[in-house]
């Protein structure tokens, strides 16, 4: 907190909105937690407020979308899958599903979608 000009001595009392991924969100909320009884509002952490990064939260909802929807293999013939709309225009499948490169599988997952309703109008 001396980092950012809040000291024991001298400090504002408003809120501070910390941003972060989920590790240091889920950190600062058992550092709270732990923190609750001191007397002091510098001291206890209650100035501090953390907020989950925004683009933490969609890496994670593109990897659960992936993780959900991918399919059993590329080779598969359910064209519900992702797997199998990759598959037929050449894209690789991600080296781990619960953590996926964000901008090149959140395109991937806009274009096969965009296709999909394309198909459907059709």
């Amino acid at each position: 907190m001396e980092q950012i000009g809040q000291t024991p001595e001298d400090y504002q009392r408003h809120l501070i909105l910390t941003c972060g991924d989920g590790l240091t969100f889920e950190k600062i909320i058992q550092l709270k937690k732990y923190l609750q009884f001191h007397g002091d509002d510098l001291q206890s952490l209650r100035l501090l407020e953390p907020v989950l990064a925004i683009w933490h939260t969609l890496w994670t909802d593109i990897s659960q979308i992936y993780e959900s929807h991918w399919g059993n293999s590329t080779l598969t013939s359910d064209p519900s899958t992702l797997a199998h709309s990759a598959a037929k225009i050449g894209r690789t499948a991600p080296p781990n599903l619960k953590k996926v490169d964000y901008y090149p599988y959140s395109e991937l997952a806009y274009l096969i979608l965009e296709v999909c309703m394309l198909d459907c109008w059709q």
